[in-house]
């Protein structure tokens, strides 16, 4: 007969090897080890949250497989994600996970460029920018010794994001990461970031100086 001690051994042991078992991809899915993490769903959180997620995702997988030791002390730029199909294209997911991934990126310490700068703060009557889309106005070189660049490609089941991290003089990729979302979950984003696209309502603010 079975001893308590036996058993309870056995049955740590049980769980021990279940839980070194790759599980399934669920809406969002990250492998490390070996181990197919996935991402569990919240409900509660925001379109911007979720998408906060995916690229943090990204970000710790290119942190972890870089093949540079000293890959953060060098200038690095990040481009959008592109569509695998036409690389002159994307959408408000490639456009916003560039953004954020830019963000994770600098907080672990990376020196991120970003090459839409100006070289001077533009003041007019509607605000003062020093931000610009238009190659005319913005500086002519930067020291950039790679670049952050990425791809998403749309299956029947969903969108797998690939991420990469190359040399900008030899091409030379130094790490990578990889993500894949559910159509489902995909669609939701989407459907999310359209509706952000309604312009904000405008309130006049009448400002008075002392009589």
């Amino acid at each position: 007969m079975m001893n308590k001690t036996n058993t309870i051994a056995l049955l740590a042991g049980a769980l021990l090897s279940s839980s070194a078992v790759a599980q399934p991809l669920n809406d969002f899915a990250m492998v490390r080890s070996g181990i197919t993490t996935p991402y569990q769903q919240n409900a509660g959180v925001s379109v911007s949250g979720e998408l906060n997620e995916i690229s943090r995702f990204l970000v710790d997988q290119l942190t972890q497989n870089r093949d540079i030791n000293n890959l953060s002390e060098n200038p690095i730029a990040v481009t959008s994600m592109v569509e695998m199909e036409n690389f002159k294209s994307t959408n408000k997911i490639g456009l916003w996970v560039g953004e954020n991934v830019m963000h994770e990126l600098q907080i672990r310490g990376f020196k991120t460029i970003d090459f839409k700068m100006m070289p001077a703060i533009e003041v007019t009557s509607e605000g003062d920018f020093v931000m610009s889309k238009k190659v005319d106005e913005l500086r002519g070189k930067f020291d950039i010794n790679y670049v952050l660049t990425g791809t998403f490609t749309e299956y029947p089941d969903g969108v797998t994001f690939n991420a990469r991290i190359v040399n900008m003089e030899t091409a030379v990729v130094a790490s990578t990461a990889q993500a894949h979302i559910s159509k489902a979950y995909y669609l939701r984003l989407m459907k999310g970031l359209n509706n952000t696209s309604r312009p904000t309502r405008q309130h006049q603010v009448e400002l008075r100086g002392p009589k």
